[in-house]
């Protein structure tokens, strides 16, 4: 009693062969420019952006958390 489903045999050897039937077109170097290039290129930009932002080591109640605040914060608190 053989109860393998040929569908699944069909599709595993076609992920096997992958290797050897792969060409990039101009889509597929699209695809593989931005999944590995521009993702990761914006999410380290986010992450910069962010943790040059922020300070909030020794911040005391009602200071600004920014890092660098504006000069319109800092005169309204000298007041």
């Amino acid at each position: 009693m053989n109860s393998r489903n040929p569908n699944i045999d069909r599709y595993a050897l076609m992920r096997d062969e992958v290797m050897g039937t792969f060409k990039f077109t101009p889509r597929s170097f699209r695809n593989t420019f931005i999944i590995l290039g521009l993702v990761p290129l914006s999410l380290y930009y986010l992450a910069e952006f962010d943790i040059n932002r922020w300070d909030l080591a020794g911040k005391k109640k009602g200071e600004s958390l920014l890092k660098y605040p504006k000069k319109e914060d800092l005169a309204q608190k000298s007041e």
